[in-house]
């Protein structure tokens, strides 16, 4: 129901934003542009449990993500911010280990909200094209729900374990888009997020020596809400 909730809000305060920015009541120009993206894609987690290198690096029927976010670009989309949700379901287990015989095991979701800044490497068009093409980075403060199971061994007296406990991060990442007819754009967004805390699969051991970290690969669909782009050797306006 948290969850829920979290995400019920967030489509709120988005659908509310562009509605502002429709009637004037955000200030926009013609360098402004506004869009939203939807994504899915794989899921990584890498805490107490498991294996990086035994484990299968894409599980998408165990580890996998979905994403909403609302991006606003200016000069010419350039520069702007970001406003994103991540869903995410994930689990973990002691099975591919080096010692399998502790038991441990995990099922667990977690909501993802963040306020990113972006920053475009390369934003063109194609040659005698109207098909755009762009690199950007992204980069800001997150803070993600937790919702962890256990399902194995009980936990040992030299570890520890917090369950549903809220985390501060710090996500990054890369991204590639391909825009057409400067209304939709299909890509790519590859990202890493670093927390500050060891309770994403709700255990920490005690040979811990870091927090956790996620990561996840999407292919993203966005649609341009408002703005106009001008591009290039065509001329193809969008109001």
């Amino acid at each position: 129901m948290k969850r829920f909730f979290i995400f019920i809000v967030f489509i709120f305060v988005l659908l509310s934003g562009v509605r502002a920015q429709n009637n004037g009541l955000i200030g926009r120009d013609s360098k402004s542009a506004g869009f939203l993206s939807v994504g899915a894609g794989s899921l990584a987690v890498l805490g107490d449990l498991g294996s990086i290198i035994r484990d299968p690096l894409f599980d998408l029927e165990n580890r996998h993500m979905f994403s909403v976010v609302f991006r606003h670009l200016f000069f010419d989309d350039r520069f702007g911010y970001r406003v994103a949700v991540f869903y995410g379901e994930y689990n973990g287990s002691d099975k591919n280990f080096k010692s399998p015989e502790r038991g441990y095991a995990f099922e667990a979701t977690m909501v993802q909200s963040s306020f990113q800044a972006e920053y475009s490497l390369i934003n063109n068009n194609l040659r005698n094209s109207s098909i755009t093409y762009e690199a950007f980075l992204r980069g800001g403060l997150a803070l993600a729900f937790p919702e962890v199971v256990l399902t194995g061994e009980a936990i040992r007296p030299v570890d520890s374990s917090e369950l549903n406990k809220p985390a501060f991060g710090v996500p990054f990442g890369i991204g590639f888009d391909f825009g057409f007819a400067s209304v939709v754009k299909l890509g790519v967004d590859i990202g890493v997020s670093y927390y500050f805390n060891d309770y994403l699969d709700g255990i920490s051991t005690s040979y811990s020596k870091s927090n956790d970290l996620t990561g996840e690969i999407l292919l993203t669909l966005s649609f341009r809400l408002f703005g106009k782009k001008v591009q290039r050797g065509c001329r193809c306006d969008w109001k």
